[in-house]
């Protein structure tokens, strides 16, 4: 008898002890969910409609990709870009208001489809080229080294290893190979990017060169006036609704041969941006900012002189130049800590100046990694990708401190060779500790998307939880105007319209009619269309 007491005992004491592993594992589950970006937010009775059909569409992924090679974001986005944009979670997205993109370079933005059909088919355009050896062989054997606008052919010393040629005349001769050829020389776009671009420096040396074949191109007046539009146009139709633009506000020249410099450049900037405000409904666009953000590969008096040149943008156009940042490949660029002076000169002459340092762009650590540390001390208000923070949590934690969010750009980190599977991506780690993080785009034109909704999509589907929902998105989207350099006024406003964007959104997506009339408009939003008109006045 007492034997079966002890068993049954023995039995009772294990089943209690299988219950409460059970019971731990469900609270442990529960405080890590907790604390993922996005769990604070309570979703409507609408809201958690619209997330019952997106987590539908999202897990259809995953079930039928689990086993396979098809998942998108553990692809190279050139490979998958199509069946993201057959998914109906990228359809949901792509409808979606999703805030602010706070990392986008000036001549990186428009779809390459822009330049084909607008920008290239202008008279007066001759291309620099030469024969080609590189692989695979472009539709035209030709290689194209630059572009330049000009009433006639430009001196053959501009072009020392090849020749120039009329571009009109090599569509005249080549009408169906034209465009490739110029889609081909637009971007990073191939085939076999692994083969093609085997590491980091080799795809950073073809990303650098795009800067050059399309320099002369963008810089023609004209053309860059127009670009800059078409970058806020392009935004708007993908439902964002605020930019943080960063250049280098080159020079930029005309037919007649006369040219704007970096302060006209500015003005321009400045009423190509108030005059696009202007014509939008209001509560729909918010308006952008440019940050200045020369390269970070140039010696000390080079970088005294932008110091120099910030101070005399932030002067002329305190409304509209948001800040300043040191751009170019970090791990061959020279170390931020290298520029600490500068910063110092310019924050003792502009105590209210914002900075957005790129910073950590980059798998070593001990390196180049550092720069973040430097970023921190300095007060940059965010970090341009911020990749290597997990490597810091000292930095880490006074970044979250000081709200510093990390600019994420999921495609950008995958073309650029930072990680191949997005699912390694580090920012993972962030996103389960509701770090400030927001997702951007940084050079679309070049990897051949358009918009933030692609890297919406990777950011969703590769990088997050396969648990995180419609509260993730929604965050994201806030997080982006919340960690904007828009003046608290009209940041309040910009959140407060989003806001009702959103309930359109959601409205929209279950078949339900939609309140577009002023009555369904934040209040606020009439003042800040007053305040646009004012601004353009003035300009």
């Amino acid at each position: 008898m007492r034997a079966v007491l002890f068993v049954l005992t023995a039995v009772a004491a294990a089943s209690a002890q299988l219950d409460q592993y059970w019971l731990d594992r469900a609270a442990l589950l529960q405080e890590e969910a907790s604390t993922y970006l996005g769990s604070k937010i309570n979703l409507t009775a609408d809201e958690q409609r619209v997330n019952d059909l997106l987590m539908l569409a999202k897990r259809q992924i995953y079930e039928s990709c689990f086993d396979q090679m098809c998942f998108p974001p553990a692809r190279h986005f050139f490979d998958a870009k199509a069946d993201i944009e057959n998914s109906e979670v990228f359809r949901i997205i792509k409808r979606m208001p999703k805030g602010a993109v706070l990392h986008g370079h000036d001549t990186g933005m428009v779809a390459t489809q822009w330049l084909i059909t607008n920008a290239v088919t202008r008279s007066d355009l001759w291309a620099c080229t030469k024969v080609s050896t590189s692989q695979p062989t472009p539709p035209m054997e030709l290689d194209l080294q630059k572009l330049l606008f000009s009433s006639t052919s430009p001196p053959s010393n501009t072009c020392p290893d090849g020749a120039w040629i009329s571009v009109a005349s090599l569509r005249e001769s080549n009408p169906n190979e034209i465009d490739p050829w110029f889609e081909y020389h637009f971007s990073l776009v191939t085939p076999d990017p692994a083969g093609r671009y085997p590491n980091i420096n080799v795809a950073w040396e073809y990303f650098s060169r795009l800067f050059d074949v399309t320099g002369g191109l963008l810089s023609y007046t004209p053309v860059f006036r127009d670009y800059f539009t078409q970058t806020l146009q392009e935004l708007k139709d993908d439902n964002v609704q605020y930019l943080e633009l960063r250049g280098l506000m080159l020079p930029t020249y005309n037919l007649d041969g006369t040219t704007l410099d970096t302060m006209q450049v500015a003005n321009m900037y400045a009423e190509a941006n108030a005059e696009f405000n202007a014509a939008q409904l209001p509560g729909e666009w918010f308006g952008s900012r440019f940050i200045y953000a020369p390269t970070r590969n140039v010696d000390n008096a080079t970088a005294d002189v932008y110091v120099q040149t910030a101070l005399a943008l932030l002067n002329a156009h305190p409304d509209y130049i948001a800040g300043f940042d040191l751009v170019g490949q970090e791990d061959k660029g020279r170390p931020l800590v290298e520029f600490v002076n500068q910063m110092f000169e310019l924050r003792q002459q502009k105590p209210d100046i914002k900075f957005f340092f790129h910073a950590g762009e980059t798998n070593w650590q001990g390196e180049t990694d550092l720069n973040l540390i430097d970023a921190v001390l300095l007060g940059t208000t965010r970090i341009g990708h911020g990749f290597a923070l997990s490597k810091h949590p000292t930095a880490k934690r006074l970044a979250a401190e000081k709200g510093i969010a990390i600019e994420v750009n999921p495609i950008s980190n995958q073309v650029l060779k930072l990680v191949e599977d997005l699912r390694n991506h580090p920012v993972a780690t962030l996103l389960a500790e509701d770090f400030p993080v927001v997702v951007s785009c940084d050079d679309p034109s070049f990897w051949g998307a358009k918009g933030l909704s692609y890297d919406f999509y990777q950011m969703f589907m590769g990088i997050a939880s396969k648990e995180a929902d419609l509260r993730f998105l929604k965050q994201l989207a806030i997080n982006s105007l919340q960690y904007s350099s828009m003046p608290a006024d009209e940041k309040a406003c910009a959140l407060e319209a989003w806001a009702i964007l959103w309930d359109q959104f959601i409205s929209t997506t279950l078949g339900n009619p939609v309140d577009t009339t002023k009555k369904n408009r934040a209040v606020c939003v009439d003042a800040w269309q007053n305040k646009v008109k004012l601004y353009t006045n003035k300009l």
